[in-house]
């Protein structure tokens, strides 16, 4: 026999409980994926902070572009590297365990600081182009603007390595702006 004072708790208010506590927590829940949300949203990072970070890999920089950013607009936050040693360079390094290279970028004269042939085949997975001498490949360079230099620089750079010509006469080269023009170039 019950009383109004019975510790029984009805099925109805049972099942009306145990839904209010899932609810409670299911919200609680959701708050804590809330904030872990906001901890992994990306964040906009100024050049000053990208520029420190790069500072502590030991590399000296300065800014690639002319212009100062204006609230609002597009800006460049572009780097050039001017000297200094890679994180990855200093890795390679420790494991050879040698001192690690140093960064001379537009060095004319000695062995050149950056990547040769086989780093790139290596890096690119290249191994089977590299058999066929890239016979029906395509690379393509993304440079934001215009880089009146490229068929020199390619033709230095290739001149260096023994590499056969690639030029715009021959075929291998060529340079087209976004809309695939190669007379409208930014």
């Amino acid at each position: 026999m019950r009383t109004t004072n019975s510790p029984h708790i009805s099925g109805r208010w049972r099942r009306v409980g145990s839904a209010a506590a899932a609810a409670t927590a299911l919200a609680l829940a959701g708050f804590g994926a809330a904030a872990q949300a906001d901890a992994a949203t990306p964040h906009k990072v100024s050049a000053q902070t990208i520029a420190t970070q790069v500072a502590k890999a030991h590399v000296q920089t300065t800014n690639a572009c002319a212009t100062t950013a204006k609230k609002g607009y597009a800006s460049c936050d572009a780097l050039r590297v001017t000297g200094g040693t890679t994180a990855f360079m200093e890795k390679q390094a420790a494991v050879k365990g040698v001192a690690p290279a140093t960064i001379k970028p537009n060095v004319s004269s000695g062995t050149p600081t950056g990547y040769g042939p086989s780093d790139l085949q290596s890096a690119y997975g290249l191994a089977s182009a590299a058999s066929s001498k890239g016979s029906g490949e395509t690379v393509a360079i993304v440079d934001a603007y215009d880089d009146p230099n490229a068929a020199a620089d390619l033709a230095t750079y290739r001149s260096y390595y023994g590499l056969s010509a690639c030029t715009t006469s021959n075929g291998c080269f060529k340079k087209v702006s976004q809309t695939g023009s190669t007379t409208s170039l930014p």
